[in-house]
């Protein structure tokens, strides 16, 4: 199934416009957190901003530490990873899903991945939620 055509679905089934297709990159916003999906290669692949890094090298270094040992757990479980964009200055979160992916396996993928985002954002400060909580596992909630 092609992105467009997953994208397409994943709208449809959750009661949502569907995204723009923005070269080639589809952004997809729920409650707390944006995804951009996009394909390159033979994957598809999920990205999110966490954060902005800190501009203060001690306060990047320990929320860095911070992230990385909370993240072992969840590149094993969720097969989410954590990076970070100098460029942009940012910490991103991003997940590779194979291009022969169902839409119900879609659909748990995105829905995974922001409750991942959202534990992370709440790491950093920034989200409402409580910091050090698990993340939450499906029903994500589309604004």
């Amino acid at each position: 199934m092609s992105l467009d055509e997953l994208i397409t679905r994943f709208s449809r089934n959750n009661g949502i416009d569907k995204p723009e297709n923005q070269n080639g990159r589809y952004l997809i916003a729920m409650e707390g957190v944006d995804i951009s999906c996009f394909e390159d290669g033979r994957r598809y692949y999920l990205l999110a901003n966490l954060g902005p890094l800190s501009e203060n090298t001690g306060q990047r270094q320990s929320d860095t530490r911070l992230l990385l040992d909370k993240s072992l757990g969840l590149i094993r479980d969720q097969r989410s990873s954590l990076t970070l964009d100098e460029a942009a200055g940012v910490y991103q979160l991003y997940q590779r899903l194979p291009t022969d992916v169902q839409i119900e396996d879609f659909q748990e993928a995105i829905e995974s991945f922001g409750g991942c985002c959202l534990y992370y954002q709440g790491l950093l400060g920034q989200s409402s939620g409580s910091p050090g909580e698990a993340p939450p596992f499906g029903g994500m909630m589309m604004p």
